[in-house]
């Protein structure tokens, strides 16, 4: 079991259970079997990149905190925090970009 796989699985199946999703849900959702998802989820087999790609969007998870992962990006908080704003629309994005900007200091950009 190679350590990207392993948290791949880790992070679906975190994400799944949190939003009540069987294992034989999200495989119907996916269009594939719930033997090969969990063979996924276990860290055994890797996904195509289609097939990753539907994981990632039907669970609303960010690819970033997959590929770019980190100590920081890693902390449960900064996944469910990708996660609600991956269900905002652009004025709740705009609203929270201000928010962030005025909690850390730093200024919005402007040239968005």
């Amino acid at each position: 079991m190679n350590d990207s796989a392993n948290t791949f699985g880790k992070m679906i199946r975190q994400a799944r259970t949190e939003q009540q999703l069987t294992l034989y849900r999200l495989a119907e959702k996916l269009n594939t079997s719930a033997a090969y998802l969990r063979t996924i989820e276990n860290g055994t087999h890797t996904p195509s990149l289609d097939l990753f790609c539907r994981i990632i969007r039907a669970l609303h998870l960010s690819a970033d905190a997959y590929i770019y992962a980190s100590a920081d990006t890693r902390s449960d908080t900064y996944l469910e925090l990708l996660q609600l704003l991956s269900k905002c629309d652009e004025e709740q994005l705009g609203c929270l970009l201000k928010t962030a900007a005025a909690l850390t200091g730093m200024p919005k950009d402007s040239n968005k």
